[in-house]
């Protein structure tokens, strides 16, 4: 059974994987999380720390923040050695989709840890629209927590990740799923988080 880290921004690509790789048999030892210590948020999604910690508590998975400064591939690699060492890990898994400089930086940092890394989601970019599909099959409750200017009016902040966004996202000029950042989520509800 492969032991297995998860890159987690608390968002819909690293929440998939984890359903991906549970249906799998894999066992996930933990989620990491690139942070910045000064604003106390996450980096990828500017979530809260807290916020998240909760998040990894209902799934029940030890959670992992690392400081992103000074040096954030360093940071990172030098995290993954100590799963490595200390949990046995032997692979890292990435929510990316279909940008392959994304995937070979996620590739390399993995293999400086002596790690294997796994793509559950990787797609060709024509395909992400049954990826969103998929998604919402799932029925995970999900928010839009960050938009990016330029491509979506800040009025979509704060709200749901539904089939009304995603037929809103199909007919525009975005990626349905945000690939290039258009916009970011957070996973509230679903069926591996655990309510008290």
């Amino acid at each position: 059974m492969k032991r297995v880290v998860i890159s987690w921004s608390g968002g819909k690509d690293c929440c998939m994987c984890l359903d991906r790789v549970i249906q799998q048999g894999y066992q996930v030892v933990g989620l990491i999380t690139m942070v910045s210590d000064v604003f106390r948020r996450t980096c990828a999604h500017g979530i809260p720390i807290e916020v998240v910690k909760m998040q990894a508590e209902a799934l029940q998975i030890p959670i992992t923040f690392i400081n992103s400064t000074p040096d954030y591939e360093y940071q990172l690699v030098n995290a993954l050695i100590e799963m490595k060492e200390n949990q046995n890990v032997d692979t890292v898994i990435f929510g990316s989709l279909y940008v392959e400089t994304d995937r070979q930086w996620n590739e390399q940092a993995a293999a400086k840890a002596g790690l294997h890394s796994e793509f559950p989601l990787w797609i060709r970019s024509e395909e992400v629209s049954k990826l969103a599909k998929e998604w919402l099959q799932l029925g995970y409750k999900t928010i839009i927590c960050r938009v990016k200017d330029g491509y979506l009016d800040k009025s979509w902040a704060g709200e749901s990740l539904n089939s009304n966004f995603f037929s809103h996202a199909i007919h525009s000029d975005i990626c349905p799923m945000g690939e290039m950042g258009e916009f970011h989520t957070f996973v509230l509800d679903g069926h591996y988080l655990k309510r008290d």
